[in-house]
């Protein structure tokens, strides 16, 4: 996510006032960096038990939503 942000090139900041572009693209990469740590990391060690469909779908919403920006 760090990458995938570092320089505003996949976030359309054409509403935001131009002084504030960099605080609103490092705002929004650290937000999908804490979402994708979170969502990655309970899976990840293999101790945590599987998740009912409805859970996954949230899940992938919540990610989602970053999207609508």
């Amino acid at each position: 996510m760090a990458n995938a942000f570092k320089d505003g090139t996949y976030i359309d900041v054409s509403s935001i006032q131009p002084e504030n572009h960099q605080a609103f693209i490092e705002g929004f990469k650290y937000l999908t960096m804490g979402a994708m740590a979170s969502i990655k990391n309970i899976f990840s060690h293999g101790d945590e038990e599987r998740h009912n469909p409805e859970e996954c779908f949230e899940m992938l919403l919540f990610i989602n939503g970053f999207s609508e920006t």
